[in-house]
């Protein structure tokens, strides 16, 4: 090739073969795609999705049981939901919480801390007014239902 070039002849490697370095290349593939994914798929969005459908289960159970709100989002599996949905930020269930005439479910958020349902936080607003990310108190994520 060198002769027929004029060139230094390069070798060309070729990827390895086998069952083993293919599984290495998938692997690799795999950690490639979550970390691509985790990069345009942001927590909050997330949470929102997965407490709208929480919500709209424990919608069809109040309109099964008279207007009663179930004791904890368990109570709706298998009927309404397959399973509860999972917390993005911790990866454990996510939360419900009644009071009177409201129920909020909701993630523990960037924090990772509960602040009690605590949805309206100045870091969200600083966060929406573009002023970055601050060390300022945390806020909850989820959807908050007001009864009527």
């Amino acid at each position: 090739m060198a002769a027929k070039y004029g060139g230094d002849q390069v070798e060309m490697t070729s990827a390895p073969v086998g069952l083993g370095a293919a599984l290495r290349r998938q692997a690799r593939q795999r950690r490639a795609n979550v970390y691509l994914f985790s990069l345009m798929v942001r927590p909050d969005d997330l949470v929102n999705q997965r407490a709208s459908v929480a919500a709209l289960a424990v919608e069809r159970y109040r309109r099964d049981h008279a207007g009663a709100l179930p004791g904890a989002l368990q109570d709706l599996v298998p009927k309404y939901l397959d399973a509860v949905p999972q917390d993005p930020v911790t990866g454990r269930a996510l939360l419900f919480k009644k009071d009177v005439g409201v129920y909020t479910i909701d993630s523990v958020g960037t924090d990772k801390q509960d602040n009690g349902g605590d949805l309206d936080s100045e870091l969200l607003q600083v966060i929406r007014q573009g002023h970055g990310r601050r060390t300022i108190r945390g806020a909850d994520l989820g959807v908050r239902v007001v009864l009527r």
